[in-house]
């Protein structure tokens, strides 16, 4: 017995009388010119499932990438700044190097207090930026402020390894 759970008209017939067939094999085909309208909806809901799910992997793929990449540039970052502790601790200067330039920087600023013109003033910042180069406490300022931009960055790349994890569960074949 056949029973259909929807009206349409045949627009193909698959078998013919006598032939042998097994379970779920088609006997025939509707008419796609003629379907009623809740096949009609049933094949655009179908459509626009497929195709919302399409999306959503796309959309998927695109965070799973865009986050993989926020990691290496963040990755980057931190080696970039390890670096710059780095050359930091090696910025050492002897007590006598340091005297000297902190008489430089006096001598400058005395200059620019007697006469104080704009070449002046370039001396007194050079003298200054000099002294600060090998000043201990510029540097352990400089180490600090590196320090704090470091853990920002090991924050920010925690949080773009837990999002990526999040994204790698949701679909775990795609690594």
């Amino acid at each position: 017995m056949l029973v259909w759970q929807s009206s349409a008209y045949v627009g193909e017939v698959l078998v013919e009388v006598g032939d042998e067939v097994k379970a779920n094999t088609p006997l025939m085909r509707l008419d796609k010119n003629r379907l009623p309208v809740d096949i009609l909806q049933a094949e655009l809901n179908k459509l626009d499932i497929e195709s919302k799910l399409e999306n959503l992997e796309s959309d998927t793929d695109l965070q799973r990438a865009q986050l993989q990449s926020d990691i290496a540039t963040v990755e980057k970052n931190i080696r970039n700044l390890q670096d710059q502790k780095d050359a930091l601790t090696l910025r050492v200067c002897e007590e006598y190097r340091i005297t000297n330039l902190q008489n430089a920087y006096d001598n400058a600023l005395a200059n620019y207090e007697d006469w104080p013109t704009q070449a002046r003033w370039i001396a007194v910042e050079n003298a200054r930026q000099n002294l600060a180069f090998c000043d201990p406490q510029s540097i352990a300022d400089e180490m600090n402020v590196l320090d704090r931009q470091l853990a920002l960055q090991e924050e920010v790349l925690a949080g773009y390894e837990a999002n990526l994890e999040k994204k790698l569960q949701t679909d775990p074949t795609m690594t």
